[in-house]
């Protein structure tokens, strides 16, 4: 469970707490990284363009909320370290012929690979998974050994993220609490929409 957080934006007020399914830490320096973990049996892909419209925003609630009041907790400074969602059943794999073991199981790590937002930092994706081509987290390196994926952010990005969050939350619960119901449901296209599950 996580500490309890309190938004105010000098007219609203918001109080926050909830469950993450996982939390992982890495001490490094003094300052403990905290990743957030979200187990999904179905297809959920990590969107910033989600969290903008406000969306999907569970896992960085949670990661702002422990960044906030999680020192208490822990007793060092807490740094975000990332959000993933992680698969939480084995695929099915599908394939036109017999696979070979070895085949079998490259179709199977397409399948477990994450999907979310990691620190832009070689020393914490190294501590997520020390490899020269991560099976788990949602990034690859260049040749010369830098981490390359749309699935970064440096601080300062997580920080302008954390307060976007913040802004988001305090506006929806405004607008609930001031009796904001118009029928404006979430809609991405036909396939993806809020309506699909009325």
């Amino acid at each position: 469970e996580l500490p309890p957080v309190r938004l105010y934006d000098g007219e609203n007020e918001l109080f926050i707490n909830g469950i993450a399914d996982r939390v992982d830490g890495y001490m490094s320096n003094g300052k403990l990284y905290l990743r957030i973990i979200d187990y999904k049996t179905g297809k959920k892909s990590f969107s910033l363009s989600d969290i903008w419209y406000g969306m999907g925003m569970q896992m960085l609630l949670y990661l702002f909320a422990l960044e906030e009041s999680g020192a208490t907790r822990y007793g060092a400074e807490i740094v975000p370290a990332g959000v993933l969602y992680v698969p939480a059943r084995d695929t099915i794999v599908s394939a036109p012929g017999d696979l070979t073991d070895e085949e079998l199981e490259k179709e199977k790590a397409k399948t477990r690979k994450r999907s979310g937002l990691i620190l832009n930092d070689s020393d914490i994706i190294a501590a997520m998974e020390n490899s020269e081509n991560p099976e788990y987290i949602p990034v690859s390196f260049k040749k010369d050994g830098s981490p390359s994926s749309d699935s970064l952010a440096d601080c300062e990005q997580f920080k302008a993220l954390h307060q976007h969050v913040n802004e988001r939350l305090l506006e929806l619960s405004a607008n609930l609490s001031g009796g904001r119901i118009e029928a404006s449901p979430y809609y991405r296209g036909e396939a993806d929409n809020a309506c699909l599950y009325c």
